[in-house]
């Protein structure tokens, strides 16, 4: 699943690295540039859940991810199987979440340069 995600990122012609690892010691499935943000992205599957509740440990990783200053996009199993194998459809999935989450690190940036 995680090579499907970080193909579809490529389809969309994003610069993607793969498994970096943070300064926090977590290692990301992948991080792409978008609109001069850098996000992580982290494919989650079926051991990252209770039914559909994430687990204890995956909770504290992005909240500390999150915390540390990244932008994060999860990538559920379920969500990325329903979209089945059309790559106009899973790059769609993709850029809709990377334009949400980089609005919204923009925004907060904005705040933080605006408080000082």
């Amino acid at each position: 699943m995680q090579s499907d995600v970080v193909s579809a990122l490529r389809a969309l012609a994003l610069p993607v690295r793969e498994e970096l690892v943070t300064a926090q010691g977590y290692s990301l499935d992948a991080v792409v540039t978008y609109k001069d943000c850098e996000v992580a992205v982290e494919v989650d599957g079926p051991w990252h859940f209770m039914g559909r509740t994430p687990t204890g440990a995956t909770e504290l990783k992005r909240r500390q991810l999150r915390s540390a200053g990244w932008t994060l996009i999860a990538v559920p199993y379920w969500e990325w199987e329903a979209l089945g194998s059309k790559a106009t459809r899973c790059s769609k999935y993709l850029l809709d979440a990377l334009k949400g989450r980089s609005e919204d690190a923009l925004e907060e940036r904005s705040k933080t340069e605006l408080a000082k």
